[in-house]
């Protein structure tokens, strides 16, 4: 049997091996604080490289709007590229140098840039309705009631998307359907005049009376 000094030394030696055992398995403070100085500075650098190029980007999109609006569609596309460039992601880099070459002609170009931003934003109804437009401007003219059904799917009360469907169904003879649209048109905005004069001119191809004042 231990006598009562034996066992106070046990239990001195026990309380320091488990003193010992746990500071082996506590880190360091200093390094505690070292790792996570270094994981936080790592997420900043990769997000900051990021928010910095989407920033870019945004100011080379905004920069080739102002060009294209002066008319300087090379200094448009230029800016456009880059900002396609240092984000690949940005819809409306490509819907804005889709717009620029369809302001060329280039309405092929102009398509492809559209089936990009459509593809990344599917629900996009401003490249649907700009993709409308060149696919009307070809001739293609299924493909673009096609483009303008999804713009008025997504926003019904879309007064260009029923006006420019109305044209595209007056260019493919489907007058009934075009004075529909021409009608919803003007119920949604009473002060459009060219959607005024495509329903007379449709109504007239039907051989209806003018309500024309």
């Amino acid at each position: 049997m231990l006598d009562l000094a034996s066992r106070g030394t046990m239990d001195h030696c026990n309380t320091k091996l488990s003193l010992n055992a746990s500071r082996r398995n506590v880190m360091h403070p200093v390094l505690k604080f070292g790792i996570a100085l270094l994981v936080t500075l790592a997420f900043f650098l990769f997000w900051d490289r990021a928010e910095i190029a989407s920033f870019r980007a945004t100011a080379y999109n905004n920069s080739g709007l102002a060009a294209k609006a002066k008319g300087d569609l090379d200094r448009a596309f230029t800016d456009f590229n880059e900002a396609i460039r240092l984000d690949p992601l940005n819809t409306a880099a490509f819907i804005n140098r889709g717009n620029t070459y369809q302001a060329k002609r280039d309405l092929d170009r102009a398509i492809a840039d559209y089936n990009e931003a459509i593809r990344l934003r599917p629900r996009s109804a401003t490249a649907h309705y700009n993709r409308g437009n060149a696919f009307s401007s070809k001739g293609d003219f299924e493909s673009a009631i096609a483009d303008y059904n999804q713009v008025i799917r997504l926003h019904p009360k879309h007064a260009p998307g029923f006006a420019n469907r109305g044209r595209t169904f007056f260019y493919a003879g489907s007058f009934a359907q075009a004075r529909a649209d021409f009608k919803q048109a003007l119920t949604l905005d009473s002060k459009d005049a060219y959607a005024a004069l495509w329903l007379d001119l449709a109504e007239r191809r039907d051989n209806l009376p003018s309500q024309l004042p």
